[in-house]
């Protein structure tokens, strides 16, 4: 059952309205003034907002405004102003504000059920697409997140399987380094389904965190991996960007692991100023990046660039290796 705050300074007008909302199936909410409909709203949290403009203490439009300050976009609920006003100034003043609709007094009651009604289901269905974005985010997540350390593990696995008979005590080692790497993505994909970050990321940082993904790989893998981070922590990026960036490594990894049968990776990061340039290179097979079409590894990578505004470069030749380089700016 959806919930409406109302906002009007007229207590017979807000009264009734109250009425008919509540005859209609609604949960309802009043508030007397504009302080007291943002107080109201931060411990009642309604799916919509009706709201007079011209109000004593605080107006509709300044009621507007604090609460787009207060609460984020995909948050914030329908917000429709009701209005004796009739003066074209006034209405688009309310849209440009980002009001979904404006009302005027005196209202008709089939219309303004009519209006609520397509709000909240239009809400609804903003909601409902919010929830798949998430969904596959997170399933991103958790295959960009986990995919190296399993793909690290199984190379390690299959190395030894095939001689169980003969395993000297250093292939029982790396057999058994892959069975704890499958237990870390296991763990990790627990970790990102119910935190959506890495732990580690969090507690330690960006670097220890890539330098445990490095020492798994190293461990079930004859590949040398470099890494060069001439940042300082203290000074490192927002949270999100640290995340964003540990996926992008992660994913030139797994396309490394995959495809390029490398002997050595190197991974170079620098910030210069409020610039974040990410370096990858591996000595692997290559391609004619001039002429070759680009597989789904690279085209996932560059809309995971697209994403963060940032530009990427790619140069690679046949058994010449490759060369990423991407350039983020911090906002």
């Amino acid at each position: 059952m959806s919930k409406i705050l109302i906002i009007e300074d007229e207590k017979i007008l807000r009264e009734t309205l109250t009425d008919i909302l509540e005859i209609s199936g609604y949960i309802v909410v009043q508030a007397r003034d504009g302080e007291e409909g943002i107080e109201v709203f931060t411990k009642t949290t309604p799916d919509l907002i009706i709201c007079d403009i011209n109000m004593p203490k605080m107006d509709g439009f300044e009621v507007f405004k604090i609460l787009e300050a207060l609460i984020t976009e995909s948050e914030f609920p329908p917000f429709i102003f009701l209005s004796s006003k009739t003066e074209p100034k006034s209405i688009r003043e309310g849209m440009n504000l980002g009001a979904v609709d404006y009302i005027t007094k005196p209202y008709s009651v089939p219309e303004l059920l009519k209006v609520i009604d397509l709000r909240l289901e239009k809400r609804k269905k903003l909601q409902t697409a919010l929830i798949n974005d998430e969904r596959e985010r997170m399933s991103q997540e958790l295959h960009n997140g986990v995919q190296s350390l399993i793909l690290a593990a199984g190379m390690g696995i299959r190395t030894v399987v095939s001689r169980l008979d003969e395993m000297p005590k250093k292939e029982q080692d790396l057999l058994k380094n892959s069975v704890q790497l499958l237990n870390q993505a296991i763990s990790e994909t627990r970790s990102v389904s119910h935190n959506l970050i890495p732990d580690l990321i969090k507690t330690h940082g960006l670097e220890n965190y890539l330098n445990l993904i490095f020492l798994t790989i190293r461990s079930s893998t004859e590949i040398k991996i470099d890494l060069n981070i001439n940042i300082k922590e203290e000074e490192l990026i927002q949270p999100q960007l640290k995340i964003d960036i540990c996926r992008l490594v992660q994913e030139m990894i797994n396309n490394t692991l995959k495809h390029a049968k490398a002997k050595t990776i190197s991974i170079k990061l620098v910030k210069v100023n409020r610039e974040i340039t990410l370096d990858f290179q591996d000595d692997g097979i290559g391609f004619n990046s001039n002429k070759s079409t680009e597989g789904i590894g690279l085209q996932s990578l560059r809309k995971k660039v697209s994403q963060l505004d940032g530009k990427i470069t790619l140069d690679s030749h046949p058994k010449k290796g490759t060369r990423i380089m991407i350039l983020i700016k911090e906002l």
